[in-house]
C-alpha cells in the first residue's frame, strides 16, 4: 500500500474522537494552591500590653520592706497576754485604722505611713492633754501620757531620714520652684512628693520649710 493511499484512508469516526482527545493537552487541574495563603495574623506584632498594677505603692517603694508595721499584731497578742490594757488599746486602735485605711484609695503598707498614723495620734494625745490639763483631770492627763510613751516608742524605732537628708530636700525642691511663688504651701507639696512615704519626722519636715520660707 502506497503513502498516498494510506493518506486518503478514511479512518473510522470513533477513532477520529479518540484521536483528537487524546492530541489536545488536558486542561490543566485548578490548583488551590496557585495564590499564597494569607498569613495569619500573628498576635505578637506588637508588644502585649502592661497589666494594670493596683499596687498602690510607687515603685521606688517596692524595695523598702516594713519592719515595725508587720510586728503591730505580735505585739497585740503580746499585750494581751501581759494583760496591758492600755498597750492594748493602743495597739487596737492604730490597726483598726490601718484596716480601715486598706478599704481605702491610700492603705498603709509601709513604715514611714505607719510613723506619718502614729504621730498623728500623738499630736491628738497631745491636744487631749492640754484640755485635761486646763480642766484639771490629772487621771485622765496621766492616762493620754501613758498612751503617747507607747506610740513614742514606735516613733523611735522606726528608721527615719536624717535631718541633712531632709534639708537636702528642701533645697532640692526650692530650686525646682525657682519660677512658681515660694511659699510653705508649695514647698510642703513639693516635700510629700519626694518623701513618697518613706519615713521622715514630719515636723522637722515643716519646721526646715517655715525656715527656708519664712513661714509664708
Amino acid at each position: 500500500m502506497s503513502l498516498l493511499r494510506l493518506s486518503r484512508t478514511r479512518l473510522p469516526y470513533k477513532s477520529l474522537l479518540r484521536r483528537s482527545f487524546y492530541t489536545t493537552p488536558p486542561l490543566p487541574r485548578r490548583s488551590f494552591y496557585t495564590t499564597l495563603p494569607l498569613p495569619r495574623p500573628s498576635f505578637c506584632i506588637t508588644p502585649p500590653l502592661l497589666r494594670r498594677s493596683f499596687c498602690t505603692i510607687p515603685p521606688l517603694l517596692a524595695d523598702i520592706q516594713p519592719t515595725i508595721l508587720p510586728r503591730l499584731q505580735s505585739d497585740l497578742k503580746i499585750a494581751m497576754r501581759s494583760k496591758d490594757k492600755q498597750r492594748l488599746n493602743v495597739l487596737r486602735s492604730l490597726l483598726a485604722e490601718i484596716t480601715n485605711a486598706s478599704k481605702t484609695a491610700k492603705p498603709i503598707q509601709t513604715d514611714g505611713q505607719l510613723l506619718s498614723l502614729v504621730q498623728k495620734h500623738i499630736s491628738s494625745s497631745q491636744q487631749a492633754i492640754d484640755e485635761f490639763e486646763k480642766a484639771r483631770r490629772l487621771d485622765l492627763v496621766e492616762k493620754e501620757q501613758g498612751q503617747v510613751d507607747i506610740l513614742q516608742a514606735y516613733v523611735d524605732e522606726i528608721p527615719k531620714l536624717g535631718e541633712a537628708e531632709v534639708d537636702g530636700m528642701v533645697e532640692d525642691v526650692m530650686r525646682g520652684l525657682q519660677a512658681k511663688p515660694l511659699n510653705f504651701g508649695s514647698v510642703m507639696r513639693g516635700m510629700v512628693e519626694v518623701i513618697q512615704g518613706r519615713p521622715v519626722d514630719m515636723e522637722y519636715v515643716r519646721t526646715a520649710v517655715r525656715k527656708v520660707t519664712g513661714g509664708k
